[in-house]
């Protein structure tokens, strides 16, 4: 009942794909869903060079990833919910069920199945708490068909390899994985000030195992993963405004050294499910430990994560007028941090103990119209033991607790034979907690959760024998107690600043036009402000200003096209997109900004047959210099991290 089925049909000779997803955990497809939500599959992926999560807002325009620092620190928002804590997210992502580890957001993928883009609230279907949405990552299980892949690409900028084998190690009952990939970025800024010509370079190691139990006919199944992550980095230098245009730094400014960064990151999952006829029951156990040693400015900044969860839950169909899941969930997670700098050394650990029971259900009142209702418990409690060593200022041990009940109500109807409207509310939830970069005695000040309320109106449509698929909403979204890092560098602490508001409309579109030519797009037009912000730092009052990293327009345009060649063998397509990312405020005053500007990328696929294929490919085409991120550095003025400039590049896979 959790996994992602194709049903084939032919329209116009182009074959379709009706998608049963994994995301509400239960049997259902896209049309049925009473909310947002964007499926791309293995060969959309492979056509777009979606290589790591940070790539994934190339296809949804309503969602943004942006790097603040380097690929430990993203951030990511969904209709403009974004959280300026690191450690605290608003989008959580899951890897085959299991929630990661909100420094590894950015990592590598590898061996994908699909991706489920689920936007708003979702604390009813997913054990670990999800205010803003969540990112459904899919890789392909292991099974009967033994599989040999690799992949090279070199382009500019980036060199990777990766080779995957895959197969039965018992016929029918017992299969195997194991894939490899090792990246380097060369980087883009050259220091002006020191013989290296680019210093921004960074370096991937990745390893994955899996063990699958999936015995024919037997209703057990079980699946063990094991992942390991190396990643090294100089990438958290930061540009100068008048620097920006030549892309260039100096040593000096980043406290006489390169930044460097080396987080290795250890996963491991169990998965056990046991399926009756109209019951299914699952446990996915999770472990994840993280250690990452950072040296900027001249300060060693270590930190280490572990986390563990247990989620429990139960899909059911007792009829055809009735399907739900329940569920239990359970997560501690230990953090440390330890910076040393000529000062001394501080020691800040934390404690963060989650638990939750959810569920919500569907139930159809006539064969056009149904209900979802569905509810959400969640305890929190967060422990904080701060101590100085030198000098002893201040010493704290704080903790507190926060409870939450979240609900959804959603109500769906079938207008017509292929035109779906829908009505939904549900309650987001992001718990309080304290703040993991302790700089002062404010730190022993927990802050409050923060709540948002959202509603959506949307229609799912098909039209011309479901060779045009037509997807929209309209949200808005009301949050209180907004979570917002207010004083000056380097005493910045984590408060509840007040209420925020977010809406916009979206829509989103397939086009399969004749039998070559495909098109994928997306708009999003909105608008997040403060609506009532109060510092309690300072006597800055924001309201009225926009939220940062919440552009009010993004549209993502791409073509593929199939040639009608004869002349070669194997087929030759073309593939083709356009982004473009509306003015962005980096900060809460809405001085530091980034204006609209326009991304191309370009490739052509040659599948010299049906095993090997040969792609040569180029982003930004028109090279863009524009800002990711930015910040007030006081004295030192506005600091940047820019985007990547234009690159072209060559990739050969083959499968056997």
């Amino acid at each position: 009942m959790s996994t992602l089925s194709i049903e084939r049909s032919y329209a116009s000779d182009i074959l379709l794909d009706e998608i049963v997803i994994t995301a509400t955990k239960r049997d259902q497809t896209i049309e049925e869903i009473n909310s947002s939500i964007q499926v791309y599959d293995s060969e959309e992926l492979e056509k777009s060079r979606i290589d790591s999560v940070k790539d994934l807002d190339r296809l949804d325009s309503s969602l943004q990833i942006r790097s603040r620092g380097n690929k430990a620190y993203s951030n990511i928002s969904i209709r403009g919910l974004s959280s300026s804590d690191f450690y605290n997210p608003s989008v959580s992502i899951y890897v085959d069920g299991s929630p990661q580890d909100q420094a590894v957001f950015s990592q590598e993928l590898l061996n994908l199945d699909h991706v489920e883009i689920l936007k708003g609230p979702q604390g009813t279907l997913y054990g670990r708490n999800a205010q803003g949405g969540v990112i459904n990552i899919i890789t392909r299980k292991p099974d009967d068909e033994f599989r040999l892949e690799s992949k090279l690409s070199i382009d500019g900028k980036e060199q990777y390899g990766q080779a995957l084998v895959s197969g039965p190690l018992f016929e029918d009952k017992l299969f195997g994985e194991f894939s490899i990939k090792k990246s380097h970025e060369s980087g883009e800024l050259t220091a002006t000030d020191i013989s290296d010509n680019k210093v921004d370079d960074n370096q991937t190691k990745y390893f994955r195992g899996k063990l699958r139990y999936a015995e024919k006919d037997n209703p057990f199944e079980a699946e063990l993963s094991l992942t390991h992550e190396d990643y090294k980095s100089h990438e958290e230098f930061y540009v100068n405004a008048s620097d920006e245009k030549n892309r260039e730094v100096t040593i000096v400014a980043q406290g006489g050294t390169k930044p460097e960064l080396e987080r290795k990151t250890t996963s491991a999952s169990l998965d056990l499910s046991y399926n009756w006829d109209k019951i299914e029951l699952q446990s996915i156990t999770s472990f994840q430990d993280r250690g990452l040693e950072r040296n900027i400015f001249g300060s060693e900044l270590p930190e280490t994560q572990t986390s563990y969860s247990e989620e429990i839950r139960i899909a059911f169909e007792p009829s055809d007028n009735l399907n739900g899941v329940a569920g239990i969930y359970a997560q501690r997670t230990n953090f440390e941090r330890k910076p040393v700098s000529a000062s001394g050394t501080n020691i800040g650990k934390h404690q963060i103990d989650s638990y939750a029971v959810f569920g919500e259900g569907t139930y159809s009142l006539t064969d056009k119209l149904d209900l979802t209702a569905g509810a959400r418990f969640s305890y929190d409690l967060a422990e904080v033991n701060f101590e100085q060593t030198s000098p002893t200022n201040f010493n704290f041990n704080s903790e507190k607790s926060f409870t939450n009940i979240s609900p959804k109500l959603a109500i769906g109807y079938d207008l017509l034979n292929n035109v779906r409207v829908y009505g939904l509310y549900s309650q987001g939830y992001k718990p309080g907690g304290f703040n993991k970069a302790v700089s002062s005695i404010n730190d022993s000040i927990a802050y409050n959760s923060e709540i948002s309320d959202n509603f959506e109106v949307g229609a799912k449509t098909s039209f011309f024998n479901n060779n045009l698929e037509l997807n929209t909403a309209a949200y808005f979204i009301k949050t209180d107690d907004k979570q917002i890092y207010v004083g000056t560098q380097p005493f910045r602490v984590l408060k509840n600043v007040g209420t925020a508001e977010s809406k916009g409309i979206e829509l989103s579109a397939r086009a399969y036009l004749g039998d070559n030519l495909t098109l994928l797009g997306s708009a999003h037009i909105g608008k997040s402000t403060f609506e009532d912000y109060n510092d309690p730092t300072a006597t800055s009052d924001y309201s009225g200003n926009r939220v940062p990293y919440a552009p009010d327009q993004t549209y993502n345009l791409s073509a593929d096209y199939l040639l009608p060649i004869s002349s070669i063998p194997g087929e030759l397509s073309i593939q083709a997109g356009g982004r473009y990312i509306g003015k962005t405020y980096f900060d809460e005053a809405n001085t530091i900004t980034q204006s609209g500007y326009m991304l191309f990328d370009a490739s052509a696929t040659w599948d010299v047959t049906e095993n090997v294929s040969l792609k040569v490919f180029g982003e930004n085409l028109t090279d863009k210099n524009y800002r990711v991120s930015a910040f007030d550095f006081g004295p030192g003025g506005t600091k940047s991290q820019l985007g990547e400039g234009r690159f072209l590049g060559l990739s050969l896979t083959s499968r056997f």
